[in-house]
């Protein structure tokens, strides 16, 4: 996946949205499980399973939109102040050492460069702060995939005394999230 200035930002938002969706579906799915329906506990998994993953690469796009920032701002030190410094992997960095040691330390590109830190900072600000505003919602998300997935093990007993402690993580994180949105 190419990583732009709305990777992170896009990936939080459809994930902050699809957190009812996903809830709906795990309670559909589950009742079909109870049911007894054929598919309905992979159905569950795989459901819980999506919205793990989509959650861990809307982190990695925030975390990967900073690093790039950096990367960025540390192209604009090397052409700003001419020092190359220390060999970096990073292609940005390489590039702007590439530039200085031809000569090319135009200031267009450091305003360019400095610009595209700006934004890819930016950027993933946003998202960080989307992702924590929605920390209460996210969390009962996944409780509730955890929850549900601990139900077939005691017979579909919500009250059951090996789930009792799920349980009222489940209901706080939900409380919560209500009370965020409200």
């Amino acid at each position: 996946m190419t990583l732009t200035v709305r990777t992170a930002p896009t990936l939080a938002r459809k994930l902050i949205k699809s957190t009812g969706y996903v809830r709906r579906e795990l309670a559909a799915a589950s009742k079909a499980e109870q049911a007894g329906r054929e598919g309905a506990t992979e159905t569950r998994q795989k459901i819980t399973s999506i919205f793990t993953d989509r959650l861990k690469a809307a982190e990695q796009a925030v975390e990967d939109t900073l690093s790039l920032a950096e990367e960025f701002e540390a192209a604009v030190h090397i052409l700003r102040f001419k020092q190359p410094g220390a060999f970096h992997p990073s292609p940005v960095i390489g590039a702007a050492k590439r530039c200085l040691a031809l000569g090319c330390t135009n200031p267009v590109l450091i305003e360019k460069l400095e610009r595209a830190a700006d934004r890819a900072r930016d950027a993933a600000d946003r998202a960080e702060k989307r992702l924590t505003d929605a920390e209460a919602d996210l969390d009962a998300t996944a409780l509730h995939g955890e929850l549900l997935g601990a139900l077939p093990a005691c017979d579909f007993d919500p009250q059951h005394p090996d789930i009792k402690d799920l349980r009222q993580k489940y209901m706080a994180a939900a409380n919560a999230s209500r009370k965020a949105r409200a």
